[in-house]
């Protein structure tokens, strides 16, 4: 985020990543991003959780079932607007651009 932030015409820089956690970082101060949404998906942004090598595959199977019937249940949905929209620290208009 520092070099986009640093970035200029004459060496302009853009971050590429994951939706979500773009749109985190444009959420926060000093307000000075925008995520450009694009018509293509390269993933899904499913949510992922990461576990240490050797954790029980039995535990990873039920982490995995868990998060379906989170998405499914629309929590996860609400878990993004209480952390990335409710508690945004600029105006609505630093994140969700959509690409021409």
């Amino acid at each position: 985020m520092r070099r986009v932030r640093e970035s200029s015409d004459d060496h302009p820089y853009v971050f590429i990543g994951e939706r979500y956690t773009l749109e985190y970082h444009a959420s926060r101060r000093p307000c000075d991003l925008v995520v450009v949404r694009g018509n293509e998906t390269v993933n899904d942004s499913e949510y992922g959780l990461a576990v240490r090598l050797g954790f029980p595959p039995v535990t990873i199977d039920h982490l995995q079932a868990v998060l379906t019937k989170l998405k499914d249940a629309g929590r996860l949905d609400q878990l993004y607007r209480k952390w990335w929209t409710e508690r945004s620290q600029c105006s609505p208009v630093t994140t969700g651009a959509r690409a021409p």
